[in-house]
């Protein structure tokens, strides 16, 4: 849902941006009633406000949105209700001056149905008529959603909230029985308090201190909220005054209150303000200023304001009076004046006269708005930053709830608290109108999105639903406290159709009691699910009572009914009467029935419907739900055999959801495992951490614990759809590839590889091919296909939604832009697969070459596996498509919004992929069929061809030893510099890596100043060595072995011919230093006999020098290792080791 939100942000943000760097459409042309855009929550029947609001953005023929207003009267807009010869709904259309509409309606009564129509001259524009199907709820109808989650997602609640956040992390746990007690001993004499509770959906407050008038808005929004959404049981304290309370330091014992403003230097969990509180509840009431009659009210346009910073207000601060003498001494710049004295009554010869009100619409006839605090923070800002004027906002100690969200130069001008740059950030204002015209419509874009009043409601019940996860006692009524009533209306009363239907089951001679909830839209509704309770208790157990509102909610029929026999058969005849009573039921068309129960009441269905699967049809039952299913009774584990023998019955197209506690004495965890495994039928287990057999958690809320339930089941549900089941099966599928290990493992040998032969090897033929590979998973990497994939969940429509017509708007743009995604990472693979055989076969060229056989070998190996993954990938993405244009298929059928104007999307992947890979389509149908065949028991014989193994040495079908003698014998020698005795020198007395980083660096110059590109690329390898131990020998390792180990390696590869004292690693190198040839080697094998003859004296007389500098060497070494290692029984053998990275440095790689 987070993403529709996003959407619904980027497409206000589009506009916004036409709207201002765009050439728009002008006033004098004609809308077009096609291209005209309509949004907005009011179009939706489940978001019930006090007063409803949505949007209309006026767009010509050429699709260009209008910049100005096209006429206040141009869109004519009626609500109607079928049937209804009178609606009693109160409509307004507010010209916001800049192209676009708000059209706000509030209700006075409850109507099946509504019908809203926008026209334009006679046209209906978009998709209008818009249906809500009702029942539509009024402000004042008492129907809560049951599900807190269910509402969220109707309200597009955003996923948190910043400042909640940071407000409650200053209290790991809240105790309501404590605070009860300290709060009003603490405060309750000198200030105002109310002590609120919300027990089972009611309201009861008790009041501390004299002046707490201001209550009538904390009771006006926790009706509103409970009327329309089951608040979670909670126990909290609000300030009714204007300063912040708990002042105390977080290392103190400091206590929760809730307040209207919060400063830096107290603690209380701030809130909505009342004033926006207020104006939210009463919008088209009793209040004429709130954040909807702002926006039409916005004065002149930007060019025709006064270019001068404005305020009005009353005596509440003393910066206030500096800004009234800034005025008189600065008139052009600054108008401000007082409308009342209060708190400086003595100064009002200095600071006065007295001026009139003026309506705070006519504010933004100027440019600049000046907000300065008053006894706290200002109160206006909200309705400030609605118009279109810019803010200069004083630096503050105090803040509202959504200042955290505020950006100084981004959506407000900020001033100096003591207003001392005052007049500069006017003067820079004058003089950047371009610039600070864009900070004011930043500003009026983030009111619009942040503080409408469906975003208040959201901020509240999120600000009580994660306060009550804090308590760790149970919320009490208190002594003293009395019940806030909801408000009554005789004259139109509200039925709500979450109540419950009482029914009666007929069971042989006796009927069972039962009561069926009802979702909003029953005609539409075909799927039901049947609840029993356990052993004990009856149908109004609050877990089952609390599911049954949330399936209902969610579009589901839910029958629950009471059976108190303790005969597990006698409950499960009981059982199969129920379902025989819902098959009967006229008024509903019911097509499928899950069952389920709780405890003895989950035995009861896994037997109902292992008798249903063999007497009646596959589609009898379509699912079984478990909450806490009793594998055995309490200390007796060994009887989980004979409860779980239905369950192992069930056959394997039944899915089973189970949820159980982690703490459930009933359900030992080890042998539910091992019974889940013997299972054939599909099951899916949700294990709720610290839970009991009666899924309650220590530390936890009722509520807070139901709502994970419930949210569990309907994601459980709403997955057993056949057609959302099978793309999300698909999306799991590719996931699983782009994410396996096996995959990882290969790049990041791929990643090692070009980074040893990066150097050496940039102009080989394999390395540029590796490094087209490289390529390919770089850009898998940032297309961000598995991040889009991991989306498809919430882009997946459920099965009420598709049927019942209640679609979001970018449903369809969503999956053609994913279906586009897809397309996407198909070419990818294909062009994967291309460059990693266009590499095996480079590698494989390269394979006769004696110095390459190792390095070929890996890279074919590497490259063939990865082969194989990204054609298993493509597989998947081709049968993932497939399934999403057939949902794309329904998404367009019910509700066509199309995205892609001038691009069809092919009917089949392989039409869009090169003809080399249009094979892999032709492959899917067999192995499809394949499956199907092992499934029902066929076995067959895999025919993939993997390729064979290569045996070493046959594949050239001749002996390779004489040819790669040929080879070395022709080996081009290494003409290196021959280095000083300084450096020698120097290099032989280095104590420390320090200082042979040091000689390094210095040789390292010169070598670039001869341009001797060979010792170059040796010293670099060298040098990264040796800074490698530099920094352990900073770290305070002891390297000191090592440094003789590395500092004999610097003087045997850098010296001439490689002469001079070997390492104990010198039998390792010699063995690379003869492979460290060149491609150009085998030319020597074309030279004349003498030639190879002269050649062959050469490299003995070579031979012979080396071996005398290597004995001589070898004394030295052995004097040295004398001297410096006296009384070290160990030799540096132990040190030996063969780095791969040593390796490749000595030869240059």
């Amino acid at each position: 849902m987070s993403l529709h939100i996003s959407l619904r942000l980027l497409l206000l943000f589009c506009l916004e941006g036409s709207r201002r760097g765009q050439p728009g459409a002008q006033a004098d042309e004609v809308p077009s009633a096609s291209k005209t855009l309509v949004w907005g929550p009011g179009l939706h029947a489940n978001i019930v406000l006090p007063a409803r609001f949505f949007y209309i953005q006026a767009v010509d023929s050429s699709g260009r949105n209008f910049t100005t207003s096209p006429g206040e009267k141009t869109f004519e807009v009626k609500i109607t209700s079928p049937g209804e010869h009178l609606t009693r709904i109160w409509l307004q259309v507010l010209d916001r001056k800049d192209g676009s509409f708000l059209v706000r309606y509030r209700m006075y009564s409850t109507y099946p149905e509504i019908h809203i129509h926008i026209l334009l001259k006679n046209e209906h524009v978009a998709n209008s008529p818009f249906i809500l199907e009702g029942p539509v709820y009024h402000e004042g109808c008492d129907c809560p959603q049951p599900s807190g989650p269910v509402w969220e997602a109707h309200m597009r609640c955003p996923d948190s909230f910043p400042q909640i956040d940071r407000d409650l992390s200053a209290f790991p746990n809240v105790d309501p029985d404590r605070i009860a007690q300290e709060i009003p001993q603490r405060f309750g004499q000198r200030q105002s308090l109310c002590h609120y509770t919300v027990k089972d959906n009611k309201v009861y407050v008790t009041t501390f201190g004299e002046h707490v008038g201001f209550r009538i808005f904390t009771d006006s929004i926790l009706l509103s909220l409970t009327r329309k959404v089951w608040l979670p049981d909670v126990e909290f304290f609000v300030n009714l005054g204007d300063w912040p309370l708990e002042k105390r330091k977080l290392t103190d014992k400091i206590h929760p209150i809730f307040s209207w403003c919060g400063s830096n230097n107290t603690q209380d969990i701030v809130m909505p303000t009342y004033d926006l509180t207020e104006s939210v509840l009463e919008t088209m009431g009793r209040v004429s200023l709130d954040m909807t009659s702002v926006q039409a009210n916005t004065g002149p346009p930007w060019a025709e304001k006064n270019a001068t910073a404005f305020w009005r207000g009353r005596d509440s601060r003393q910066e206030r009076l500096e800004l009234v003498k800034l005025s008189r001494a600065h008139p052009d710049m600054i108008d401000a004046a007082f409308t009342n004295f209060f708190f400086f009554k003595h100064d009002e010869s200095l600071y006065g006269p007295l001026v009139k009100h003026v309506s705070f619409f006519d504010f933004f006839k100027y440019k600049y708005q000046i907000n300065i605090d008053g006894t706290v923070a200002a109160y206006r800002l909200p309705y400030l930053l609605a118009g279109d004027s810019v803010v200069l906002k004083q630096d503050s100690g105090y803040y509202e709830h959504f200042y955290n969200e505020l950006r100084p130069w981004e959506h407000y001008i900020p001033v100096r608290a003591d207003l001392g740059d005052l007049l500069d950030k006017i003067q820079w204002a004058r003089s950047h109108d371009e610039e600070v015209k864009k900070i004011a419509l930043a500003g009026q874009q983030f009111a619009r999105n942040h503080l409408m009043g469906d975003k208040i409601l959201c901020y509240y019940y999120k600000l009580f639903k994660q306060y009550a996860q804090l308590q760790i006692t149970e919320p009490q009524v208190r002594l003293g406290m009395e019940r806030v009533e909801q408000p009554t209306d005789d004259l139109f009363p509200c039925s709500c159709h979450r109540k419950r239907v009482k029914v009666k089951v007929p069971f042989g001679t006796k009927f069972l009691d039962a009561a069926l909830c009802i979702p909003t839209s029953a005609k539409d509704a075909e799927t039901a699910v049947t609840l029993t309770h356990g052993a004990g208790g009856d149908m109004d157990f609050k877990q089952l009572v609390s599911l049954a509102h949330a399936l209902a909610s969610a579009g589901f029929i839910c029958m629950r009914f009471t059976c108190k026999c303790l005969n597990l058969g006698y409950r499960v005849k009981a059982y199969h009467a129920v379902w025989n009573y819902l098959k009967t039921l006229e008024k509903f068309t019911i097509k499928h029935i899950f069952v389920g129960g709780r405890s003895m009441g989950s035995r009861a269905a896994v037997a109902l419907a292992r008798q249903l699967s063999d007497s009646e049809p596959e589609e009898a039952v379509q699912g079984v739900l478990c909450l806490s299913f009793p594998l055995h009774p309490p200390g007796r584990t060994h009887d989980h055999r004979q409860r779980s023998e239905d369950l192992r019955a069930l056959l394997e197209h039944l899915p089973v959801l189970f949820v159980s506690g982690t703490e459930d004495h009933m359900c030992d965890r080890v042998l539910f495992e091992e019974t889940v495994k013997e299972m054939k039928a599909g099951v899916d287990v949700f294990w709720l951490k610290g839970a009991n057999h009666g899924l309650t958690v220590k530390g936890r809320t009722e509520d807070s614990v139901m709502d994970e339930v419930n949210l569990q089941v309907l994601t459980w549900l709403n997955k057993q759809d056949s057609r959302v089941k099978a793309v999300l099966a698909e999306k799991d599928k590719v996931l699983k590839l782009i994410g396996s290990e096996l995959l990882q493992t290969e790049i990041r040998v791929m990643y090692e590889l070009l980074y040893i032969l990066n150097n050496s090897y940039r102009g080989n033929k394999t390395f540029k091919g590796v490094k087209q590979v490289e390529q390919c998973i770089n850009r898998l990497k940032m297309m961000k296909l598995e991040a889009a994939l991991q989306d498809l969940t919430e882009l997946c429509p459920d099965r009420i939604q598709r049927r019942a017509g209640e679609w979001d708007a970018p449903s369809q743009p969503f999956l053609e832009w994913l279906c586009l995604k897809v397309l996407g990472g198909g070419q990818l693979m294909s062009c994967s697969l291309s460059r990693c055989s266009r590499a095996f076969m480079l590698s494989k060229q390269q394979m006769k070459l004696e110095e390459f056989v190792i390095l070929n070998v890996v890279i074919t190996s590497m490259v063939s596996r990865l082969w194989v993954i990204c054609r298993g990938i493509l597989a998947s993405l081709s049968s993932l498509y497939q399934h999403l244009l057939q949902l794309l298929g329904e998404v367009a059928e019910a509700h066509p919004m199309s995205f892609l104007k001038e691009f069809s999307l092919p009917v089949d992947m392989s039409q869009f992929l090169p003809p080399s890979d249009a094979f892999l389509q032709a492959r899917l149908i067999p192995q499809r069929k394949k499956q199907q065949e092992v499934q029902q028991g066929v076995k067959r014989k895999a025919n993939e061809d993997l390729g064979v193994s290569i045996n070493r040495g046959s594949f050239l079908k001749a002996d390779l030893k004489p040819f790669l003698n040929s080879i070395r014998a022709s080996t081009r020698r290494i003409i290196q510099a021959d280095h000083g005795p300084a450096f020698w020198k120097n290099v032989s007395k280095a104590e420390t890596f320090t200082d042979l980083a040091t000689q390094l660096q210095e040789r390292l110059a010169g070598c670039t100043a001869h341009k001797s590109k060979r010792e170059k690329h040796i010293l670099n390898f060298l040098l990264l060595k040796c800074r490698r131990m530099k920094c352990l020998e900073a770290e305070g390792h002891n390297v000191q072995e090592k440094l003789r180990t590395f500092r004999q390696k610097v003087l045997w590869v850098l010296s001439p011919q490689r002469r001079g004292p070997k390492s104990p690693r010198s039998p390792v190198l010699t063995h690379w230093n003869k492979r460290s040839t060149n491609l150009h080697s085998v030319r020597s094998q074309n030279k004349s006999s003498a030639l190879r003859a002269s050649d062959k004296a050469k490299k003995r007389k070579r031979q012979k020098k080396r071996s005398r500098s290597s004995l001589s060497g070898r004394l030295r070494d052995k004097q040295q290792n004398k001297s410096r290692c006296e009384g070290t029984s160990e030799t540096s053998n132990q040190n030996i080791h063969n780095d791969i990275d040593d390796i490749f440095a000595s030869i240059g790689l």
